[in-house]
């Protein structure tokens, strides 16, 4: 190894250590990204600095003060631009992405939305007609929503969602099938699972809703739920040729059957000539 090139492997060894010095520093502190470029370039400065005095004596020539301005400018003009162009394309990334997930997901409960559950839904149906495969849909209302709302106000209305949502990720998780809030008080679950499996699992997300009352103050709101839920295969489905869409009406029969009957159940709703009710309250 040449004079020259351990000169420059050691520059770099220890120019990398400062950087990745100031490079915690930064974010343990989590400095501005003005402080950050400043710590930055008065690192790299100071080491090339302390580096050329060391192997450049004596630094004090004009011939050498000049080569280290021009060279510590072009570094400096090179680092400010890199800098900018990694802002505006991390600025801008961040913004689509802003403008991504606030068209598909709910704002208040950060589930996905109608227009996310509409096109899951119609991505199911032609998946099922494509490959024969079955998939679930359940439409979940939370019981006497209004009355909340009526009688603690819009800010409690919210935060019971919320509530209500966290509960429903806690038992019915992304390993199990997607969920959406499509209204109001409107939620739906839309899974692979089967049938059985489905219809197990969103009764026991019912039994633990009960038991998990939203806290306002001293006083307890046990909330319910109304659930229909209906089953889809392309095979041998009646509703084959009427879309995506008479999916959801089967399951919003089969809710309307569960608000009907006394609510705080689940229906499940298995074509239209046929209605089977497995309740339990």
């Amino acid at each position: 190894m040449t004079e020259n090139n351990a000169l420059n492997y050691f520059n770099n060894l220890v120019l990398t250590v400062f950087l990745l010095i100031v490079s915690i520093i930064i974010k343990k502190y989590k400095l501005s990204l003005k402080k950050s470029v400043s710590y930055f370039i008065l690192v790299f400065i100071s080491t090339r600095i302390i580096i050329f005095s060391i192997y450049f004596k004596p630094i004090l020539e004009l011939p050498k003060l000049i080569s280290m301005a021009i060279y510590f400018s072009i570094f400096t003009s090179i680092f400010l631009i890199t800098i900018i162009i990694v802002n505006m394309a991390v600025s801008v990334a961040s913004t689509m992405n802003l403008y991504r997930t606030g068209s598909i997901t709910d704002h208040l409960t950060n589930l996905y939305n109608r227009r996310m559950f509409t096109l899951d839904l119609n991505d199911s149906f032609h998946g099922s007609q494509n490959s024969s495969s079955t998939f679930c849909l359940a439409i979940i209302d939370i019981d006497d929503f209004k009355q909340i709302n009526d009688t603690y106000g819009h800010h409690i209305g919210d935060q019971v969602l919320k509530h209500f949502s966290t509960i429903l990720k806690e038992n019915l998780p992304q390993t199990k099938g997607e969920l959406y809030r499509i209204g109001g008080e409107e939620f739906a679950f839309l899974t692979y699972l089967p049938r059985e499996e489905a219809y197990a699992t969103l009764q026991e997300f019912r039994e633990r809703l009960i038991q998990t009352p939203y806290n306002h103050n001293t006083n307890k709101l046990f909330i319910s739920a109304s659930i229909g839920m209906t089953e889809f295969n392309s095979e041998v489905d009646v509703d084959n040729y009427e879309g995506s869409n008479a999916v959801y009406t089967r399951a919003d029969q089969a809710l309307y059957e569960a608000k009907q009957t006394g609510k705080n159940k689940l229906i499940f709703f298995k074509h239209k000539d046929y209605v089977e009710r497995e309740t339990q309250q």
